[in-house]
């Protein structure tokens, strides 16, 4: 480290590597910038829920992207990361899109409907499930399985 200043030779001896030293770096400077800010507000509300294997990972990425916020101190209201939520759906829940925005502002919260969406799809994924097994049914079985589920539908209606 011949050529290096002292400052930065006293800064950042304790390092063990130069990888070491770049990801400290990032860490204090990645991001936290007016252009990063700029970057990161609308990255929470591009998130798709399409791009992402499955609903937890959609909700893990607009929670981490809203943390990123929070430390460089950019505050939003509670609705926000909810609302980023919605906006990234994919028409499948749209049920659950227009059942969650019927809530009172207050009440539309990351928590509430991070959870509603785990909850429809598991919801989605059963209703799936059911649906193969009702393909999956042998055609010579299919009067009997219409009856079946005619009188299913009638026993629950009335």
């Amino acid at each position: 480290m011949g050529t290096t200043p002292p400052e930065l030779v006293e800064t950042y001896h304790n390092y063990p590597s130069a990888n070491a030293i770049w990801l400290h770096l990032e860490d204090r400077f990645l991001n936290k910038t007016a252009v990063g800010v700029a970057i990161l507000i609308p990255s929470m509300f591009q998130v798709r829920l399409e791009n992402s294997p499955g609903m937890a990972d959609y909700v893990t990425k607009v929670q981490s992207i809203h943390g990123e916020l929070k430390q460089l101190g950019i505050v939003f209201p509670e609705q926000a990361p909810a609302a980023a939520l919605l906006v990234g759906l994919t028409p499948a829940y749209e049920v659950t899109r227009k059942m969650l925005l019927g809530l009172a502002p207050a009440d539309l919260t990351f928590a509430k409907v991070s959870s509603a969406l785990l909850s429809a799809e598991n919801d989605n994924s059963a209703q799936a499930k059911a649906n193969a097994i009702c393909a999956s049914v042998p055609q010579a079985w299919s009067g009997f399985w219409d009856q079946a589920c005619h009188l299913a539908s009638c026993v629950c209606v009335g």
